[in-house]
């Protein structure tokens, strides 16, 4: 036998080895691109559930007054005792935003705007609310008062709208319909008898 004769089956041999190599590196690739791509889309609807939960609590919160009624009583009670002093109370935290913010990335545009939007909105009004709290607000004439309290149920009038948008970015975003958002946006326990 000659050497002729075995390169020919050793060559093809090789070849078709290295094809299957090939093929089951490509193979193994695509998988685990179609993993990662799987996990990513998992975060990110994760992500975006547990914001909505957060912005909704907050609207909630935020629509649980009504500021005009608010301030007539606050103004009164300033004009009519010289002993009355106004009281703030701390402003709910956002622990979720906070967790996820260093990877807001992850979010489709459309979300990141609003979002982001109404949590800066809520650290101003917290930041503010820590001021109407502080003794440098308590010296105050009554009428710097109240036109800060003002300004302060302002700030919280625009956060609810802020949060409207934010809560509507998200819902579109993860494909919520509006008859599935009825179910969890119930005030009180007493709603769940009306449903």
């Amino acid at each position: 036998m000659s050497w002729q004769q075995f390169v020919g089956p050793a060559i093809i041999a090789a070849i078709v080895s290295a094809a299957v190599t090939i093929a089951g590196w490509y193979v193994q690739w695509r998988s685990t691109r179609q993993l990662e791509i799987s996990r990513r889309l998992e975060r990110v609807t994760d992500v975006q559930t547990a914001l909505l939960a957060e912005i909704r609590s907050n609207a909630h919160h935020l629509k649980q007054y009504d500021p005009d009624s608010l301030m007539a009583v606050v103004q009164e009670r300033l004009e009519k005792s010289s002993g009355y002093k106004p009281f703030v109370p701390k402003e709910t935290g956002a622990p979720v935003f906070a967790a996820v913010v260093k990877e807001i990335s992850i979010l489709p545009t459309a979300v990141i705007d609003p979002v982001v939007l109404f949590h800066i909105q809520q650290e101003a009004i917290s930041h503010f609310a820590d001021d109407l709290r502080g003794s440098r607000f308590l010296d105050l004439e009554k009428d710097q008062m109240i036109q800060m309290l003002t300004d302060y149920m302002s700030m919280k009038a625009y956060a609810r709208e802020l949060a409207d948008g934010a809560i509507s970015a998200l819902e579109t975003s993860l494909g919520i319909s509006k008859s599935a958002v009825g179910l969890s946006a119930r005030q009180s326990a007493s709603d769940v008898e009306q449903v």
